[in-house]
C-alpha cells in the first residue's frame, strides 16, 4: 500500500480512518479531548533543508531522542522527497503540529491540543505492525 513500514502513535490505538494520497499516509484518529488528530507519515527529509512559512512561532523539541519542530500558527512545510524533488505539507486540521523525522520518514501530528500533549503522542509512536 504505502511502500514503507507504517508508524502510528500507541497512545491512540488503531485509526479510525487511514488515507493515502501519492505515497502520503495519514491516520485520522481522536484524541483524549474527542478532538480530531491527523497523524501524516512520508518517506522523505527535512535535511539538508526545511522551509517553514509561519504567522506564528516555532518550537524546538526532541523526539524520542531525534530533533523535532514544534510549528504553531499558519505554516507550510517544504522538504526533499524521497527519490527527489521537493514537497509541500501546508497545515490542514489545526494551527498546532509537531513534526520530526524517524527512520527516512518525515512525521507530522496535528491536532488543536497542547504543546505537551502532542509531545506524549509523538513519543508513543511505533509500528503498526507491533501492534
Amino acid at each position: 500500500m504505502a511502500g514503507f513500514e507504517l508508524l502510528g502513535p500507541a497512545a491512540l490505538g488503531a485509526p479510525w480512518e487511514v488515507y493515502v494520497d501519492e505515497g502520503i499516509v495519514t491516520f485520522a484518529d481522536r484524541a483524549r479531548s474527542g478532538q480530531p488528530i491527523l497523524f501524516t507519515q512520508v518517506p522523505g527529509s527535512v535535511r539538508p533543508y526545511v522551509q517553514k512559512l509561519v504567522t506564528a512561532d516555532t518550537r524546538r523539541v526532541r523526539i524520542a531522542g531525534l530533533p523535532g519542530l514544534l510549528l504553531r500558527g499558519e505554516h507550510a512545510v517544504l522538504f526533499d522527497a524521497r527519490g527527489g524533488g521537493t514537497r509541500v505539507q501546508e497545515a490542514r486540521l489545526a494551527r498546532n503540529t509537531l513534526m520530526w523525522e524517524r527512520d527516512g520518514l518525515l512525521l507530522r501530528l496535528e491536532a488543536e491540543q497542547p504543546a505537551r500533549e502532542l509531545v506524549r503522542l509523538a513519543r508513543s509512536v511505533s509500528s503498526q505492525a507491533q501492534r
